[in-house]
């Protein structure tokens, strides 16, 4: 790179003018010349140190000590990372007019010249003046952009400035509404493009490339993205790409045919599919064939109008990727600033995110899809560990659920959050009335089997619509008894009532409960109602056998005494229920007695049945002798409010 300098202006030089005594006269010219030449001699010294600083390589800016060459890559940082994501060529325009070595600097820095941004706005203004940035690109790679709604001549005018430099093309994004321009990208050389995106906007839906384009050379594209543009006469090598994108109505080829052409490639790594399932599976014909192997595909990511269906879940089971690591199902947008709110996901290492708990298993998320359409999408479901719904999600009939969980024969941990248990009985039934299904619920029941769940989470939600018949009262107990969780561990409500409640504990208690051997941590949370203490309450819950095995019991914004009270020895045989428990949590219950927490520790302790840890809130830490009483007997800790919600949040409820 050539070497500039900013120009440095000349000091004033003090030593120019020689002010000699007025009382000296010109009838003394020895005496002058004596008296003036040690100022003299003094002044030249000056004069010779002034020069020789001026000849010397400093600056009279401390910028103009930095190199070029990072100078360069400044002027590059600024153009190439603007806030728009956009090269930003009035940071280029500026940097030409601070000096003349950052305009000899812009001017001589091939990169800020080597993109190209063609569309009707700028296109006559900037094809005046594309050969000089052509020129001040030099040999650098270049990167093309262009929107081409514009007349053909002036095409024309625009590709035979460029096509010269296709040798040196690094990225062609073209967007058209007619085929004329393909007919310059014939016969070309481009054996440096690595980007290629062509997209076609028209009443014809769909166009088809020239099959000589770019000689069907492309030895180093990685990236293909085409809209509306059809696959099946593609004829240059796609077995290098690592992101393949298809969008629109474009045609695909034959199962045999795509086979021949993509499947196989260890190169590809991200698949990008926005187009009519339906449409795809018919032209592939994907039912007469078996599924095409794509052994280096880590990211599926798929856009669709239509939600998430069956062919939809069909056209993703096409490919056979067994290293996929994340695929994710969003809904088509309209405009770049909309968010495309994600469908379904699949994550083969889990969630370490906000929105979902840490998991260190494959974790399968739907939102207000079908959950068959969502098990059937996943490559290897049975691989599945996590299995987390949110709000509005649909239930299929009973025949297809039980073939979908059919699926997760790994399954460990399930969450549903927003879970209107009439409405799931409705679409899992099959029923329009609840009295219409209710002869076949005896049928039904356990008619899913969970064998691997260790974990249950549920948060309930409670439709202003719901009438209050006692059969709908009942829905969330009929909706648990359609499932078999043998290995479960940990069950967590949310948002349960207190009819609710003692649904949940006739489902886990009585006769069911040695159907759950292992079940030994319950939570509860955000439970407005109170539960009872006097067993002549009619409201009053019976828990004796219920959740016999139980060790962990946390509470969270829920009216704690009634089960602080349970814990109580209630005979002369001073055995309480749930013997077996050792830690207890409590917390967002500002009417928590302490008292009685006192009393439980104290006959536990004489049971020989002793509390191990006890987590509790601020309300507790409040009453210093209190705490200090208690952890004379047992390990407490103390939780913050804010992190136990934080917790929950995490919990996807």
């Amino acid at each position: 790179m050539k070497t500039f300098f900013t120009p440095i202006h000349t000091p004033h030089t003090l030593s120019t003018g020689l002010n000699t005594p007025s009382a000296l006269g010109p009838s003394q010219p020895n005496d002058i010349q004596d008296h003036l030449l040690p100022q003299i001699l003094d002044s030249q010294d000056l004069l010779d140190a002034k020069l020789a600083l001026l000849e010397s390589p400093r600056s009279g800016s401390p910028i103009d000590t930095v190199p070029n060459e990072i100078l360069s890559l400044i002027l590059e940082k600024g153009y190439f990372d603007s806030a728009r994501g956009l090269p930003d060529s009035s940071f280029r325009t500026l940097t030409s007019h601070i000096s003349r070595r950052f305009r000899d600097l812009t001017f001589y820095t091939p990169s800020l010249w080597s993109v190209i941004q063609l569309s009707p706005s700028n296109v006559f203004e900037e094809v005046e003046i594309l050969p000089l940035h052509l020129g001040r690109s030099k040999d650098h790679l270049l990167d093309i952009q262009l929107s081409c709604f514009w007349a053909s001549d002036l095409t024309e005018s625009v590709m035979d400035l460029l096509v010269p430099h296709s040798q040196r093309w690094r990225q062609l994004a073209i967007t058209t509404v007619n085929d004329y321009i393909f007919s310059f990208i014939e016969h070309i050389p481009a054996p440096f493009l690595r980007y290629l995106t062509v997209s076609h906007y028209a009443n014809s839906q769909h166009i088809a490339l020239p099959s000589s384009i770019f000689n069907n050379d492309l030895p180093r594209l990685e990236y293909l993205c085409l809209r509306n543009v059809d696959i099946n006469n593609i004829k240059f090598s796609l077995q290098n790409l690592k992101t393949l994108g298809i969008r629109g109505y474009g045609t695909w080829p034959s199962f045999e045919k795509l086979n021949d052409m993509l499947g196989g490639s260890t190169a590809l790594q991200r698949l990008i599919l926005h187009v009519k399932p339906a449409d795809v599976l018919r032209q592939v014909q994907v039912g007469q064939s078996g599924s095409l192997l794509l052994p280096g595909l880590d990211t599926i990511e798929i856009y669709t109008s239509e939600w998430l269906t069956e062919d939809q879940a069909a056209l993703i089971r096409l490919f056979a990727c067994p290293k996929l690591h994340s695929l994710v199902v969003r809904e088509s947008v309209s405009s770049p600033t909309e968010a495309a709110h994600t469908i379904m996901s699949y994550n083969a290492f889990g969630s370490g995110s906000n929105t979902f708990p840490p998991s260190l298993g494959p974790l399968l998320s739907v939102r207000a899809a079908n959950v068959a359409f969502a098990c059937l999408a996943t490559p290897i479901p049975s691989n599945i560990t996590n299995f987390w719904s949110s709000r509005k999600v649909v239930w299929p009939k009973l025949p297809q659920l039980r073939q979908a969980f059919g699926l997760l024969s790994s399954l460990e941990r399930l969450v549903v959050s927003g879970l209107n248990a009439r409405g799931a009985l409705l679409s899992i039934m099959d029923g329009e009335l609840l009295e219409e299904i209710e002869a076949h619920m005896g049928e039904a029941e356990s008619g899913v089997t969970l064998p691997s769940l260790q974990s249950l989470i549920l948060a309930v939600d409670h439709p202003a619509c719901l009438s209050s018949t006692s059969w709908q009262r009942e829905c969330l107990g009929r909706f648990l008894r359609l499932f078999s969780f043998p290995s479960l561990a940990s069950l967590h409500f949310q948002g349960i009532t207190l009819p609710q409640w003692r649904l949940v504990v006739q489902t886990f208690g009585g006769a069911r409960a040695e159907e759950y051997p292992k079940l030994m941590m319950l939570a509860l949370s955000d439970m407005t109602d109170i539960v009872p203490t006097d067993p002549r309450d009619s409201a009053c819950v019976d828990l004796s056998g219920a959740f016999p095995h139980l060790q962990h019991l946390k509470l969270a914004r829920v009216g704690s005494n009634g089960f602080i009270w349970h814990l109580l020895p209630k005979d002369s045989s001073h055995k309480g229920h749930w013997p077996d428990l050792r830690t207890l949590s409590i917390s967002g219950d500002v009417n928590a007695s302490r008292p009685l927490l006192h009393r439980v520790i104290n006959a536990r302790e004489s049971s020989d049945r002793p509390l191990e840890k006890l987590f509790l809130d601020a309300h507790f830490f409040s009453n210093g002798d209190s705490v200090e009483w208690m952890r004379d007997r047992v390990e407490v800790s103390r939780i913050h409010a804010e992190e136990y919600t934080a917790v929950e949040v995490n919990l996807g409820i």
